[in-house]
C-alpha cells in the first residue's frame, strides 16, 4: 500500500498540473450566455463602426464583466502578461468609447483579437 501512494501521488500531481497548464484554450470559451467576451467585443466593433456610442458602452460593460469571469478561470493556465495585455486593451477601448475615437477603438479591438487568438 505504501508503494502505491509513493507512485500514485506524484503521478496524480503531475497529471493534474499538466491538465491545468494546458487548459487555457477551452477555459476561455463561454460556459454561459453572459461570459462570451469575443461576441461582446465584436458587438463593440460593430457599434463603433456605426458610431452608436451608447450601445458600444453597454457592450463594453458586458465585456468587462465577462472578462472578470474568464480571468478567474484562466489565471493558472495563461501567462500573466497576456492577462495584463487584455486588461490594457479593454481599458483603452473604454477610453476610446468615452472620447468617441473610433480609430483608437478599432486598433485596440484588433489588438485584442490577436491576443485572444494567442491565449491558450
Amino acid at each position: 500500500m505504501k508503494k502505491f501512494f509513493i507512485y500514485f501521488v506524484p503521478i496524480l500531481f503531475v497529471a493534474s498540473s499538466f491538465i491545468i497548464m494546458t487548459s487555457g484554450s477551452w477555459l476561455k470559451e463561454p460556459f454561459r450566455s453572459d461570459d462570451d467576451l469575443a461576441a461582446y467585443v465584436e458587438n463593440i466593433e460593430s457599434n463603433v463602426r456605426e458610431e452608436n456610442w451608447e450601445d458600444a458602452n453597454k457592450e463594453y460593460n458586458r465585456a468587462r464583466k465577462a472578462w472578470e469571469l474568464i480571468k478567474i478561470r484562466i489565471q493558472y493556465s495563461v501567462e500573466r502578461e497576456d492577462i495584463v495585455a487584455i486588461n490594457e486593451a479593454l481599458f483603452r477601448v473604454e477610453g476610446g468609447i468615452e472620447a468617441h475615437d473610433s480609430q483608437a477603438i478599432l486598433s485596440e479591438i484588433y489588438y485584442f483579437y490577436g491576443l485572444w487568438r494567442e491565449v491558450g
